[in-house]
């Protein structure tokens, strides 16, 4: 597992100097970076294949420990998504050595500042814990870019591709009957929750704000409402 840290999250940590990371298969990547959101100081975690992040409230104790929690929020940001215990246990067990080094480039840096930006977005985290799984799912089941996918898709669904192609069930369907019913039921609520994404629907679509500069939105990417100004940017960097 690497875990390439910003520069700002280095000089917090006092880390004098970090190596590049080795090639590795961006699935088993990750960049994280220090954010206070809603008063809270966070780390966000986004993995460089899918951009599916993780994020958690952090106590000076979590900062000293820094790679076992970052595996640790890992664990937890599956788990909230869905995924069996199985499924990341066998994710963990394939990466088992964890490494911290400079990010991942320009393409993955950018695409996590994009769900950064979301997070900022949503404004509201919850007080009462430490793992925050509605700014996670917020980001995760929202429309996006990731560097290694030239269409726009759900972080959520890529993590999902990702494990199938690495050899991971994600749900753990084929342990039991019951297991198969409850993992095609996700899977079914999950097309749901895609298809409302991909699908204007003018009674559905949130009026609220741009979900980068908190604009009045005057652009909807599937449920994701943008400022004119924000979107023309957004095409013009991935697209051209």
């Amino acid at each position: 597992m690497q875990i390439g840290i910003t520069n700002n999250l280095r000089k917090f940590l006092r880390y004098s100097q970090l190596l590049e990371n080795d090639e590795c298969d961006p699935f088993y990547c990750w960049d994280a970076s220090r954010e206070k959101i809603d008063g809270r100081i966070m780390l966000v975690l986004c993995n460089v294949s899918n951009r599916f992040c993780c994020v958690q409230a952090m106590r000076a104790t979590d900062w000293h420990r820094f790679s076992h929690t970052c595996r640790e929020l890992i664990a937890k940001g599956m788990s909230a998504a869905g995924f069996s215990d199985e499924a990341i246990h066998e994710y963990l067990e394939q990466a088992p050595h964890t490494s911290v080094g400079k990010t991942h480039g320009r393409k993955p840096l950018g695409c996590m500042n994009r769900a950064i930006d979301m997070l900022y977005a949503y404004g509201e985290c919850d007080h009462n814990n430490q793992f925050q799984s509605e700014l996670a799912r917020f980001a995760n089941e929202g429309i996006g870019h990731c560097a290694t996918r030239k269409d726009y898709g759900v972080p959520v669904e890529w993590m999902k591709q990702d494990l199938l192609e690495h050899g991971i069930d994600p749900f753990n369907e084929g342990h039991s009957p019951s297991a198969v019913g409850e993992s095609h039921s996700r899977a079914d609520e999950q097309t749901d929750t895609r298809a409302r994404h991909l699908t204007l629907v003018p009674d559905e679509v949130p009026r609220n704000r741009c979900v980068v500069c908190g604009k009045e939105p005057r652009v909807w990417f599937g449920s994701t409402p943008y400022c004119l100004s924000c979107y023309n940017k957004m095409v013009e960097h991935d697209i051209g």
